[in-house]
């Protein structure tokens, strides 16, 4: 069921593609895209001849490094089929140290499917749903987890990716995300396929291996990368074109 309702979805973003936003992107002056990951899917469909990347910004100071890590790792996000959670929970080994806890709002067809497959995997103990958190509680659920994950589908670019980061965190996440080579460069985490063969892998490496920190070096880099008024000055300087 929910196989061909993808299916359906994507051709209908295929008709709207080539029949209305060619339109657009033929008139277009410059199109502008998060990541390069994004430029690289568009041009499958879509031949782009005015390519330019200017990255989201996030609204965000350097945290301090304040909270003591604790056992679990940690998604934080919407509650939907495309971010492959039941993935999470199929590949959570029982002799892992670590408990997950999954955070955000969803459907309830969706969290419904979650918790039926917790309880047949007999891992109520292990796996929680918890409700949406915001503002200085996501910083902190973000600071003492010891990973967060990120297994999406398709992730254009991924900001709880950065939120965690930014909180000392580092990241498992999906090849299919904007900043996947941003993780991959600055070693903030492990970027795998989104199998849950390869999750399973990353899960027993990360029971042997010492705590994975990110240095407040790293922090400022990416912070800097992200910062909001050098993404601004980007766009600025887009729209000052002649």
């Amino acid at each position: 069921m929910q196989q061909s309702i993808n299916i359906k979805n994507k051709l209908l973003k295929l008709i709207w593609i080539n029949f209305i936003e060619k339109i657009n992107i033929n008139y277009a002056k410059k199109i502008i895209f998060s990541s390069n990951f994004e430029k690289i899917e568009t041009n499958k469909v879509l031949k782009i001849n005015k390519p330019t990347i200017i990255k989201n910004f996030l609204q965000c100071s350097i945290l301090k490094n304040l909270y003591r890590k604790k056992n679990y790792l940690l998604y934080l996000g919407r509650i939907h089929p495309k971010k492959n959670i039941h993935k999470i929970i199929e590949a959570y080994p029982k002799n892992i140290n670590y408990k997950i806890k999954l955070v955000g709002p969803g459907s309830s067809d969706y969290l419904f499917r979650l918790k039926k497959l917790i309880l047949s995997k007999k891992l109520k103990s292990n796996i929680k749903i918890l409700k949406p958190i915001y503002n200085n509680s996501k910083n902190k659920i973000f600071a003492e987890a010891r990973y967060s994950i990120l297994l999406s589908e398709t992730e254009n670019f991924g900001n709880t990716i950065l939120e965690s980061v930014l909180n000392y965190t580092p990241v498992i996440i999906s090849k299919n995300t904007g900043l996947s080579s941003i993780i991959q460069k600055y070693k903030a985490g492990y970027v795998i396929n989104n199998s849950v063969k390869s999750l399973k892998n990353i899960f027993m490496k990360i029971q042997k291996k010492k705590n994975h920190k990110i240095s407040k070096k790293v922090v400022k880099e990416i912070a800097f990368i992200f910062n909001e008024e050098k993404i601004i000055n980007d766009y600025l300087k887009i729209f000052n074109m002649r």
